[in-house]
């Protein structure tokens, strides 16, 4: 069976052998650089949360997480501030789950093909009403990229989804699943 991930999804619709070169041959045009703006703010709240999420310490572990993540990257210092907004700008109540799934990967054998879809969402966890999926996401300042950006996570977050929804009927659970980007 050969691996989809959930992010690969618009280029596999788009062209297969786009898909094929990029994804598994690894064949990209050189990308922006990670060390600067929503990238590597983005990098650091998501090792912020998941890490205060996975080790407890709540609010205040995940600006710390995320604070040494920028102080490992020469010139980061100037997103700290932002990083810190992101973060202080949570509803408290994630930092206080029972039982968050954290990037765990789920995954799942399309019917009838030679793909199993692999997905990670950022977070998602089990409530009494349901089954809720948070994803979260740093935007561009330049709006064209913000657009395609928004057409791409369009088709995430129901990916994600489909992947949480066979996990639970696979414990013989079937909840509502709940889906939220939270911009970052």
């Amino acid at each position: 069976m050969q691996r989809l991930r959930v992010t690969e999804i618009e280029d596999f619709l788009t062209c297969r052998w786009l898909w094929d070169y990029k994804w598994n041959q690894g064949l990209r045009l050189p990308d922006t650089d990670e060390r600067a703006g929503p990238r590597l703010s983005g990098r650091a709240v998501h090792h912020g949360l998941e890490s205060a999420l996975l080790l407890g310490g709540g609010q205040a572990a995940a600006l710390r997480y995320a604070a040494e993540y920028l102080d490992q990257i020469e010139g980061s210092t100037k997103y700290a501030r932002g990083v810190e907004t992101c973060i202080r700008g949570l509803d408290p109540a994630y930092f206080d789950l029972a039982a968050p799934q954290v990037e765990r990967e789920l995954s799942w054998p399309i019917p009838n093909t030679d793909y199993v879809l692999i997905g990670r969402p950022d977070l998602w966890y089990i409530a009494a009403d349901g089954a809720y999926i948070i994803d979260y996401k740093t935007t561009s300042k330049d709006e064209a990229e913000r657009g395609r950006g928004y057409q791409t996570w369009s088709q995430q977050m129901p990916m994600y989804g489909l992947l949480v929804a066979r996990y639970l009927a696979g414990l013989g659970q079937s909840l509502p699943v709940y889906m939220q980007h939270i911009i970052l």
